[in-house]
């Protein structure tokens, strides 16, 4: 069963689709909080600033690596092989 991810996590995934598609100065706490169809004062209330926010998605992206690595050491038996599946899963993840 999937959670339904909370207000700050769906702040952190929309502006890590906008800072892809739009880069770092092409993205303002409006925008985010204009695809969640809310307010800037909602991401406010949550990032202080728009570094703040920036700096949580990538937090969010280094943990989700993390986990990654995780599972592709303890399914690999040789270094090749888990760098074989650590691509695999990084495509894949980029993906979605």
């Amino acid at each position: 069963m999937t959670s339904t991810p909370s207000p700050k996590q769906k702040f952190i995934d929309t502006a890590r689709e906008l800072f892809a598609e739009r880069g770092y100065f092409g993205v303002s706490l409006a925008d985010v909080a204009g695809e969640l169809a809310l307010t800037k004062q909602s991401v406010l209330y949550h990032f202080k600033t728009k570094d703040a926010l920036y700096g949580a998605v990538i937090a969010d992206i280094a943990s989700r690596f993390d986990v990654i690595i995780d599972e592709v050491m303890d399914e690999s038996e040789s270094a090749p092989r888990a760098l074989a599946l650590f691509l695999e899963r990084m495509q894949t993840h980029m993906q979605v």
